[in-house]
């Protein structure tokens, strides 16, 4: 528990949002970058060239959400963002 005019010092609306909920930001490069490649999958090959160029250049927000939610079971990034999530390809 904390003293509300201690936490409204020290964070702003939206500061406290980001760090209960995540951020609202999503960079699927980052996580493109950052993603851990398994089972003869590595970032140069045919297939996730496709799943990257579909990802980042056809799908909106809401789909890109959609694959965040059903990959990790939340639509929000971590705090520092998606380059901070342990992202498996197998």
């Amino acid at each position: 528990m904390c003293d509300m005019s201690v936490l409204k010092a020290l964070l702003t609306s939206e500061e406290l949002e980001q760090l209960i909920c995540g951020t609202r930001t999503l960079n699927f490069a980052e996580l493109r970058d950052h993603a851990i490649y398994a089972n003869g999958f590595t970032p140069d090959c045919t297939m996730m060239k496709w799943f990257w160029d579909i990802v980042l250049n056809e799908w909106d927000d809401g789909m890109r959400r959609k694959l965040l939610t059903f990959s990790t079971g939340s639509d929000r990034a971590p705090v520092n963002g998606l380059k901070s999530m342990k992202f498996y390809i197998v």
